[in-house]
């Protein structure tokens, strides 16, 4: 919905306020659903499955570590910090610098 900057997705939940910059679908069962299919059609080493991602694709990444652990051998954010609610540590933690 462009007049209210709110996606289809999240006016559909009725879950639109000023920190819904993303989407309200379930990236996690995305990805783990991709994987899932890749390594079952794919001859995949799946203990060195990396992922890595800037700035949006940064919070994605830090996201997926921590819903979908198992699935990655390590993971590399850029640019991104972890989502809002969503940080394994206080935020207050994740923003100090040495």
């Amino acid at each position: 919905n462009v007049e209210s900057g709110c996606y289809a997705s999240c006016c559909r939940r009725q879950t639109c306020g000023r920190c819904n910059w993303s989407t309200c679908h379930d990236d996690r069962a995305l990805v783990r659903a991709v994987l899932s299919n890749l390594f079952d059609e794919l001859c995949i080493d799946t203990s060195r499955v990396y992922l890595q991602g800037e700035s949006n694709g940064g919070m994605l990444v830090h996201y997926l570590a921590q819903e979908l652990p198992e699935m990655f051998a390590a993971v590399v954010p850029f640019y991104g910090l972890p989502l809002i609610g969503h940080a394994v540590v206080p935020m207050s933690q994740v923003l100090q610098t040495p």
